[in-house]
C-alpha cells in the first residue's frame, strides 16, 4: 500500500479515538447499547413542514465531516498534491478506501440513539444516505477530513530499532531487546508494519549460542564458511538492513559467491537470505537481469511508499554501480504508470553471480561486499540440508528462534556498525572477471619482485609472444596496462597502484612498480 514513512510533529494531545465500532450491515440489535452523539458532531436534525409533520432530514456538512473524523477517519498528506484516506484506531493507522468509510459510517448510523426524535429513526437516516452516497462520500468531502493534529509515526532512531508484532512491539538497542505493550508506545504506527505473529523472547545468556538459534542461524553460519569473523560480518549486514534509520551514510549491500568457476551458476543462498529480510520489513525484489538504470524510467515501479528494502536480484555482468550512487544515498525516484513520481529512502541490496567492479573511494564508500561460501549449490540446497522449506514449514518455536536471531543481528549492528571482514576469493574472482585467465597465468609465472621496475611495453610484448591469440592487434597496450594496475589492486601481496609514484617514464620508456603490501621490518 502507498504509505509515507516520513514523520511529522508529535501532537500535544492524542487524536481522540471513538468507541469500538461493531461492524453490521443490518439494523442494530435492540439489546446493544445505543450511542448518543455530542452536539459538535450531531450532523442531522428533523425538518418539519408548517403543520409540524416530518418532511425531511437536515444535514449539517461541517458537523458531518467532524462526525467522520470522530470515527477515526482523516486525510493524510503524503507530499504536496498527494494524499490518502486513513483510519486511526488506538494509535494504529491504516489506509482505507471510500467503500470502507461508507460501510463503517452506515454501520454506525444503526447504533445511534434516536429516542430524542419523535419521528426520525435509523431507517430514515440510512435511507437519506443511500439516496446520495456519491455526494456524502465524495472525494471533495472526504478530503476535508483534515487532521486536527500532526501525527508522529514511530520510527527507528540512530540508536534503536522497533519491530511490531501481534502481541506487542520490540525495542532493540546495542544492549539487547525486550517486548513492550502497545499502550506504552508514544507515537503512531502503520497497521501494515505489524507482523502477523506473536513475539516470544528467548533468553540466551551467551552470544555464541545464537549461532545455533534455529535453522536460520545455522544457515547464516554455513554461508559464512563457518568462520567467526565472517559470521559476525553477515550478522551486522542483516542488522544494518533491518535498521530502517536512513539519516546516516547509506551503503548498498553487494552479495556475491566465493566459488571460482567458469560457470556462474549461483544457488548459494543469496536470494533466500534476502527474502528472509522480507519477513521482518517491507521488502521488494526486482529482477536484476531486466534492470536498466539508464533507459528504463519505470525500473522501480514495483517499489511502494512503504518499501524499506529493495533487492536487485542477479544483476547482469559488468553492472555499473556508479549509476546507483544517488539512489543509494539520496533515495530512489519511483515512477509508476499513471501516478505522480515519488521518492523513497531505503536500504538496497544487489546480488550477483559475477563480481561488481567497485573502484575509487566513492564506490567503496557506498557499498559493503559479502561472499557466500559454496556450502550450498545446485547439488545441495537448504531444503536438502534441513529437510523442510524455510518459513512455510516452521512452527511457532522455530519462528521464535528466527525472530530472536534477527534481533541479535540488529543489536550487533547497533553495537559495532557494519563489520567488514576478510574475503574468501573475492579479489581473485574480480581479477579473473576483470582481466582474463591467460593474463593471470602470465603474471603468476612472472613471479613479480616487489618494488622493482617493470617496463610496461616489454611486459606487453612478452605476453603476446607467449599467447599468440592476443597478437592480432585487438588487445591494446592501454588495456594491458589497466590489467597490470588491477593485478596490483586486487592482489593481497601488493599495494594499490599510485599512478604518480608507481608509474614513471624514463628515456621514452614507461615503467610500473609493484609495491609490497607487507609491513616494513623494524
Amino acid at each position: 500500500m502507498p504509505i509515507q514513512r516520513t514523520p511529522v510533529k508529535l501532537p500535544k494531545e492524542p487524536v481522540k479515538q471513538p468507541a469500538p465500532i461493531i461492524e453490521k450491515s443490518a439494523k442494530q440489535d435492540p439489546e446493544e447499547e445505543l450511542v448518543e452523539l455530542e452536539d459538535s458532531i450531531k450532523f442531522f436534525s428533523e425538518k418539519l413542514d408548517a403543520d409540524g409533520n416530518f418532511k425531511d432530514i437536515n444535514i449539517n456538512y461541517v458537523k458531518l465531516i467532524n462526525f467522520y473524523k470522530s470515527l477515526g477517519f482523516a486525510r493524510y498528506d503524503i507530499e504536496r498534491g498527494r494524499s490518502i484516506l486513513i483510519l486511526i484506531e488506538n494509535r494504529v493507522i491504516s489506509e482505507v478506501t471510500t467503500n470502507e468509510i461508507t460501510d463503517k459510517v452506515i454501520s454506525f448510523l444503526y447504533k445511534l440513539d434516536y429516542n430524542n426524535y419523535e419521528r426520525l429513526n435509523s431507517e430514515l437516516l440510512v435511507n437519506k444516505f443511500y439516496k446520495a452516497l456519491g455526494s456524502y462520500f465524495s472525494t471533495d468531502k472526504l478530503n476535508r477530513m483534515v487532521l486536527d493534529h500532526y501525527i508522529d509515526i514511530n520510527q527507528d532512531s540512530k540508536a534503536e530499532a522497533f519491530f511490531y508484532y501481534s502481541n506487542g512491539y520490540v525495542r532493540c538497542t546495542k544492549d539487547g531487546w525486550d517486548l513492550k505493550e502497545y499502550s506504552k508506545l508514544q507515537n503512531y504506527l502503520w497497521k501494515d508494519q505489524i507482523l502477523s505473529r506473536n513475539f516470544k523472547h528467548i533468553d540466551v545468556q551467551k552470544e555464541e549460542h545464537y549461532k545455533k538459534c534455529g535453522v536460520f542461524a545455522d544457515f547464516i553460519g554455513k554461508v559464512s564458511n563457518e568462520d567467526e569473523e565472517r559470521f559476525k560480518s553477515l550478522c551486522s549486514i542483516i542488522g544494518y538492513n533491518l535498521h530502517t534509520y536512513t539519516e546516516n551514510k547509506l551503503k548498498a549491500t553487494i552479495l556475491t559467491d566465493s566459488r571460482i568457476s567458469d560457470v556462474a551458476d549461483g544457488r548459494t543462498g543469496k536470494t533466500l537470505f534476502c527474502k528472509s529480510l522480507g519477513h521482518m520489513r517491507n521488502y521488494c525484489e526486482i529482477n536484476g537481469k531486466d534492470f536498466d538504470p539508464v533507459r528504463d524510467q519505470f525500473k522501480y515501479q514495483e517499489v511502494n511508499f512503504d518499501t524499506q528494502i529493495v533487492h536487485l536480484n542477479d544483476v547482469r555482468k559488468y553492472f555499473n554501480m556508479e549509476l546507483l550512487f544517488n539512489d543509494i544515498t539520496e533515495g530512489i525516484k519511483v515512477n509508476k504508470k499513471g501516478l505522480q513520481p515519488f521518492t523513497v529512502k531505503l536500504k538496497m541490496i544487489i546480488s550477483t553471480n559475477q563480481t561488481i567492479q567497485i573502484e575509487g573511494a566513492s564506490a567503496r564508500d557506498r557499498s559493503i561486499e559479502f561472499e557466500f561460501s559454496d556450502y550450498f549449490s545446485d547439488k545441495r540446497s537448504p531444503q536438502d540440508e534441513y529437510k523442510h522449506w524455510f518459513f512455510t514449514d516452521w512452527d511457532a518455536e522455530e519462528w521464535a528462534k528466527y525472530d530472536n536471531f534477527m534481533m541479535y543481528c540488529t543489536s550487533v549492528y547497533l553495537r559495532i556498525g557494519l563489520y567488514q571482514t576478510r574475503s574468501i576469493n573475492l579479489e581473485a574472482r574480480k581479477l579473473r572477471d576483470q582481466t582474463n585467465p591467460e593474463f593471470i597465468e602470465f603474471m603468476t609465472d612472472l613471479k613479480v619482485i616487489p618494488d622493482e621496475q617493470y617496463d610496461k611495453k616489454k611486459l606487453f610484448q612478452d605476453f603476446k609472444s607467449r599467447f599468440n591469440d592476443y597478437d592480432d592487434g585487438k588487445l591494446k597496450q592501454r588495456r594491458f596496462t589497466e590489467w597490470l594496475r588491477k593485478y596490483a589492486d586486487l592482489s593481497p601481496h601488493f599495494k594499490k597502484i599510485n599512478k604518480e609514484q608507481d608509474e614513471t617514464r624514463s628515456n621514452s620508456n614507461d615503467y610500473i612498480i609493484f609495491r609490497s603490501n607487507k609491513p616494513a621490518q623494524s
